[in-house]
Formats: C-alpha cells, structure tokens, sequence
C-alpha cells in the first residue's frame, strides 16, 4: 500500500498546473506558505534551464487501529 501512496505522491508533485491552482490561493493568505510557493516557482523556472532532478523524502504516520489492532494511515509528510 505504501508503495501506491507514494507513487501518487510522486505524479501529484510532478502536475505544476495542478500545484500552482491549489497553492496560489492559500499563498495569497499565508505568509510560510507564500515564501516555500515562491521557491518552487524559483525551482520550476530554473529547471527549463538545465536538467530536472527529482527527489522525494517522504515520512508516514501511522497509528494502531484500537478495534482491529491493525495500523492505519493517518498522515504523509
């Protein structure tokens, strides 16, 4: 399953359109966030220049289901 979740991960990371019409608007009402969409827009300038290289670092949280005992998901960082 984890393997699934980053794959999504990965291709939603790869759609700027899609990026830049979700994060434009909270960009517009916060300041952090403002300042990391500004440096992707930097990135995604830069990488026409030269070769794009990708890295993703992704950290899942799980916590133990107290029903079933089992994990479950309950964030991706």
């Amino acid at each position: 399953l984890q393997h699934i979740w980053n794959q999504l991960v990965y291709r939603l990371a790869q759609d700027a359109k899609f990026l830049q019409s979700v994060i434009a608007p909270l960009a517009e009402q916060d300041d952090f966030v403002a300042h990391l969409f500004s440096e992707y827009q930097k990135v995604c300038n830069e990488s026409k220049k030269s070769p794009l290289i990708h890295l993703n670092i992704l950290r899942s949280d799980y916590m133990i289901d107290e029903r079933d005992q089992r994990p479950k998901l309950v964030e991706i960082n």
